[in-house]
Formats: structure tokens, C-alpha cells, sequence
């Protein structure tokens, strides 16, 4: 029946914008393989991996037996080795059989070391795909948290103890990243002081709640650095990093303080070759001989302490290699038990010649203490002024024999520490090593800029609805629109290259931090999506009918607004999971993203790239598989942009 209405059944706007998107076809394809390539992630990680040998198989069952944990990186249900290297099958192009395996076929060909190219893909699927959609949740998040305080908030001014916090806490960062310890520290202690006025604030005010939060994850956040504290300070491992760490710190230290005198007395003897006795010169110079003694004292220390933390494990592991001699001998496993009990007594025997190395080290010690004492006796009178030429050959020998090595010492001693096994195989400092981690302290330090923000807000509003003492602080000074989108545009001049290469250069060249660190940087765009959507939205009349209920404005932005203003960033993030997945391509094909043992497109790329005229094949199928990947998650997103998109509903 038709009386001048349509009979179309009604429809929601979430119908419609799926109706559009599936009449897209473009989409609907790139759609499908998002779907297929996900698919490849997923069982990557399952089928793909390091088959197991016949021993390892044995061991594999004998430690299901005994309760042992294997560190061997292997997959007993794998489908293909990525890692397996065939050289009588090297450089063979794609649908190739082997030349010695008969019926193997390697559909994708091989690389220089006989590898299978499809295997090495399907690998790498996993990890820069994990990269591009984890990198992009966390730009999501901070770009909607964001977006959203600068689209409701806007109008709202920013009190001056939130901008005198911020602009303190800003260049405190910078100092101490700078190494202006002593001038950072103060800086700091004033940005804290106006986050406790600001606390105080909202206490008076009856705004616990903010408070609670940031309460919580400050002692959250002091209990994992509080353990991570105490495993490095009553662990012999942990022990022996600090000492090593404090050895590479002290002699860095000296070697920048003899740089600094040869560069000023190489300035004087350029300018005036007669000064030759500035007293001030020779005063310099005394102060770097008793630090120097101070560091001889402290590298013997060290050796000591290295020799104590070695006697300290190998008491320990007595009683644990014990256990485990009853251990097998209980499931008569008696081979294994006559060979822990070799090792034992080789350890008694180690034990003895420590000792003996101890006392040796303990007497070294003491000609040292009295080396010190001697130099902190000298005068500038019977000292022998060095030249710029001399103090330069002292600086470089000091770099070479001390800070380089301790630099590379501590670097094991903490790869030591971290990955330290038990007699079982299992990880000895399990937590450690999670809550170490660079990602843990990330997330620890937005979650506590998140709550401390949430108290300042609360403080604002509890500032403008009293009128006590500490209110007058409260002076009004730019829009939080202002601040928002300037520190969004300051972040948008960061060379994000420049970054991840002073992040990887601090820490151990892994993927997942590449993938923190671009999901940190590239959250400006998600955020002024979403301000200039919710500043069309914040005057509906939907809004103002929370309001006037009595609906809290966080309330109001997660619930409502940010639920409406969600097809923006959902096109953002489409988009962004291409640019993360090309990112940690361009990353990993300059060699300084993916680590050793980690297959990404971007590395398989790079090895390819040696060998352009002999194999290109091992060069187009990575730049393909890049290719595609990208060119489906944009066109999905100009997909989701048009369905989205309230003009052409109904077409």
C-alpha cells in the first residue's frame, strides 16, 4: 500500500553507513584482504617458527617430565621455518623445487642463505602488523583524550598553577635531559609545588575522586620502581650492574672534566704561550688527580664486588643444585643426577679459587685507600702543569681503558640481570623483566601525566566555585584551546626519525619500542579531528540536555560526544595503521628497527636489496606485500570517510 510515503523500512545511521560502505567496492576489497592479511598475522604466529630437531624433541619431552623450562626459541606444530637456511637451495626464483629435497617447492623462492622467502613474510605479517595496530591504539587514545579536553574545554581558561606546572615540568624535562642535574632539580621541586597547590584545590573543593586516581597510581607507580629498586640493590646481579654503571658514570665524568681543562689551556697556549703557570690551571689539574685516585679506588672496589656477587651465586646455586639432584633422582632420571653432581663439585672447587682472588683484591684495595689519602695531601707547589697535547692522550686513554668498557660491561650486567635463568630454565627475576621494561615505564608516566591533569581540572572548576585563600592563586591566563593545540603543534615539529634514533640508542633495538614511540608521535592528527568535531557537537541540543540533568563533563565527552565524533578518527586510524606499517618498514630497512632475530617486511626488504640484479624477486614480493597492505587500509579509510559522511546517506 502506497500513500505518497516511501515504503522503505526506517533505518539507523550505523545501517545506512554500512550500506554505503558495502556498495563501495573498492573498499569491500580492501576490506577483504585487511581481513586475509590479519588472517596471515594470526597464524603466523602459530605455523611459523624454528622446527625442532630430534634432540630437541627428546629434551622437550624430558622437561615435560621433570618441570623444566627450555630456552629454545622452537615450534613443535610448525608449518614453516623462517629461519632454516638451505645453501645448495640459494637465490631460486619463486615456484622453484629444491635441489635436494625432493617434492619441496618454494612458492615464493629463496634468499642468499637458501631461506624460504614465504616463510619470512608470513613471519614478518605478524610483527609489523601487531606494530601498526598497537601503535595506532595508542595514538588513538591520546589523540581523543586530547581532542576532546581542547574541543569541550576550549573556552575555558587555563589557571596559572596548570601553565606554571606544565611550562615547569617542560623544561625541567629538558634540563635533566640536558644533564643540568643541579639546575633541573629545583625547577622540578617548583612544578611539584604547584601540583600539590592544585591537589590542595580540589581536596577543599570535595573533588576526591581525581585525586584518589592519581593517588593510586603514584603508588602504583612507586611499588614497581620501589621492586625494581630492590631487585638491582639485593640481587648479586643487580649489585654488579649498579657498581658498573657507577664506574661508567664517574669516569665519563672525569673524561668531560679533562676535556673541558684541554680545551682552555689549549686556548691559552694558542693565545698566549707564556702562561704556563696559572694557578688556577694547576688547581684543576690537582682535582682531576684525585678523582683519578678516587676512580683507581673505585675500579678495585668493583673487581671486589664482582668477585663477592660470584662467590654469593655460586653459594647459592649449591643449595639449589641440590634440590634438583633429589628432584631427578625421584623420577630416576639417575644419568642426570650424576652430572649435576659433577657440576656441583666443579662449582666447590670454583668457590675456593674466588676466595683465594678475594683476599688478593681486598689487599689491592688497601694500597689504593692509601694512594687516595696521599693525593688529597698534595699542593699545587711540587705539580707538574700538563700540556693540551698531554691531557688529550690522557682523556683518550682514559675513554678507551675505562668508560668505553664499562659502558659495554654495563650493558651485560643488565642483560644479565634481566634474563638470568634459574637451574629449571625459568626466568630467575620474572617481574623484573616486565616491569623494567621501556613500554611499562611509558605507560606508567602517561598515567600519571592522565590522573595529575584530572586533578588539575578538578582543581579549575573547584577554584571558580569557592573562594577561599587558595583560590586567589587561581589566576585565569591563555585557553586550554591554546595550550592543547600549541603543544600540538610543537609536537608536530619533532623529527620523529631523529627521536626513535635517540630512543634506540638507549635502549636495545626492538620493534615494540619502535611501535611505542610512533604510536607516542603521532597522535596530532586524531587530535584536531576530534576538537573540531566536537566543537560542531558541544552546542547540540543532545548536550545540553546532559547538562542540564547534571551529567559530568567527562561524562558528557565519553558517552556522548566522543561516541558522535567517532567516524573522524576511525578514517584517522584506518589511515594511520598504513602509516605505522610504513614507518616500521622504512625503520627496519635503514637496519635500526627490527632486532637480530626479529623478521619484519622492512628487513626482509633490506636483505634484498644487495642482491637487486641477481634475485630482484627477493626485493618486489616484500615491496608488494608493503604495497598492498598500505593501499587496502587506505582505501578502506576513504571507504569509512564517504560512509561516514551524513550528505551522501540515503543515496
Amino acid at each position: 500500500m502506497s500513500n505518497g510515503t516511501s515504503d522503505r523500512k526506517p533505518s539507523s545511521p550505523l545501517k545506512d553507513s554500512l550500506r554505503l560502505l558495502f556498495h563501495n567496492k573498492p573498499a569491500v576489497l580492501s576490506l577483504f584482504m585487511i581481513v586475509l592479511l590479519a588472517s596471515a598475522a594470526i597464524s603466523g604466529q602459530l605455523l611459523v617458527g624454528k622446527r625442532p630437531t630430534e634432540d630437541q624433541i627428546k629434551l622437550m619431552d624430558k622437561a615435560a617430565i621433570t618441570g623444566d623450562t627450555l630456552a629454545i626459541e622452537v615450534k613443535r606444530g610448525a608449518v614453516l621455518d623462517h629461519t632454516k637456511t638451505e645453501l645448495k637451495d640459494t637465490f631460486l626464483p619463486p615456484l622453484s623445487e629444491s635441489r635436494h629435497i625432493e617434492g619441496k617447492v618454494y612458492f615464493l623462492g629463496t634468499d642468499d642463505l637458501g631461506r624460504d622467502v614465504l616463510a619470512r613474510l608470513w613471519a614478518g605479517s605478524t610483527i609489523s602488523l601487531t606494530i601498526g595496530f598497537l601503535a595506532v591504539g595508542i595514538s588513538v587514545l591520546l589523540g581523543i583524550t586530547l581532542g576532546g579536553i581542547a574541543g569541550y574545554f576550549g573556552r575555558s581558561r587555563v589557571r596559572l598553577p596548570l601553565l606554571a606546572m606544565l611550562l615547569l615540568g617542560g623544561g625541567g624535562g629538558v634540563l635533566w635531559a640536558a644533564e643540568f642535574e643541579f639546575a633541573a632539580i629545583p625547577v622540578l621541586a617548583i612544578a611539584a609545588g604547584f601540583f600539590v597547590v592544585q591537589a590542595v584545590m580540589a581536596l577543599l573543593g570535595k573533588r576526591f575522586s581525581s585525586v584518589i586516581a592519581f593517588g593510586v597510581v603514584l603508588m602504583l607507580s612507586l611499588s614497581i620502581f620501589a621492586y625494581n629498586s630492590s631487585v638491582e640493590s639485593s640481587t648479586p646481579e643487580g649489585r654488579a650492574y649498579i657498581s658498573a654503571s657507577q664506574v661508567a658514570d664517574e669516569s665519563y665524568m672525569l673524561v668531560r672534566q679533562i676535556r673541558d681543562l684541554g680545551a682552555e689551556v689549549k686556548l691559552i697556549e694558542d693565545t698566549d704561550p707564556r702562561a704556563k703557570d696559572n694557578e688556577w690551571r694547576l688547581a684543576a689539574q690537582l682535582e682531576i688527580e684525585n678523582k683519578q685516585a678516587a676512580l683507581n679506588l673505585l675500579l678495585s672496589q668493583h673487581a671486589l664486588l664482582v668477585h663477592e656477587t660470584q662467590l654469593e651465586i655460586v653459594e647459592r646455586g649449591f643449595g639449589e643444585r641440590e634440590e634438583r639432584i633429589a628432584h631427578l633422582e625421584s623420577l630416576d632420571l639417575a644419568d642426570d643426577a650424576a652430572m649435576e653432581k659433577n657440576i656441583l663439585e666443579g662449582d666447590r672447587k670454583r668457590l675456593e679459587a674466588l676466595k683465594a682472588k678475594t683476599d688478593e683484591l681486598t689487599k689491592d684495595i688497601t694500597v689504593k685507600e692509601t694512594a687516595v689519602t696521599a693525593t688529597s695531601e698534595k699542593t699545587t707547589e711540587n705539580l707538574e702543569p700538563l700540556g693540551s697535547n698531554a691531557l688529550l692522550e690522557r682523556r683518550a686513554e682514559l675513554r678507551k681503558t675505562v668508560v668505553d668498557k664499562f659502558r659495554a660491561e654495563r650493558d651485560n650486567r643488565f642483560e644479565t640481570l634481566v634474563k638470568g635463568k634459574n637451574l629449571d630454565g625459568s626466568t630467575r627475576y620474572g617481574a623484573y623483566r616486565v616491569l623494567r621494561h621501556f613500554i611499562t615505564t611509558v605507560v606508567l608516566y602517561i598515567l600519571l601525566l592522565v590522573t595529575a591533569l584530572l586533578v588539575a581540572a578538578q582543581a579549575q572548576a573547584a577554584a571558580g566555585e569557592s573562594r577561599n585563600i587558595v583560590s586567589k592563586l587561581f589566576i585565569p591566563t591563555i585557553t586550554v584551546d591554546d595550550l592543547v593545540m600549541r603543544f600540538t603543534e610543537i609536537m608536530l615539529t619533532i623529527p620523529v626519525l631523529f627521536l626513535i634514533l635517540m630512543v634506540l640508542a638507549l635502549f636495545e633495538r626492538d620493534v615494540y619500542i619502535v611501535m611505542a614511540v610512533i604510536g607516542l608521535t603521532s597522535w596530532m592528527g586524531t587530535t584536531r579531528f576530534v576538537r573540531a568535531e566536537i566543537l560542531s557537537l558541544r552546542e547540540q541540543d543532545f548536550v545540553q540536555a546532559a547538562r542540564s540533568l547534571g551529567v559530568s563533563d567527562f561524562r558528557i565527552i565519553w558517552r556522548h560526544l566522543v561516541p558522535n565524533a567517532i567516524s573522524p578518527v576511525l578514517v584517522s586510524a584506518t589511515i594511520g595503521v598504513a602509516g605505522a606499517v610504513l614507518a616500521e618498514s622504512t625503520l627496519s630497512f635503514l637496519g635500526i628497527g627490527a632486532g637480530e632475530n626479529q623478521d619484519t617486511w622492512g628487513k626482509i626488504l633490506a636483505d634484498g636489496r644487495l642482491f637487486l640484479n641477481d634475485a630482484p624477486w627477493l626485493t618486489w614480493i616484500p615491496g608488494i606485500a608493503i604495497l598492498i597492505t598500505v593501499l587496502s587500509f587506505n582505501l578502506l579509510g576513504e571507504g569509512l570517510r564517504e560512509a561516514f559522511n551524513p550528505k551522501l546517506r540515503g543515496r
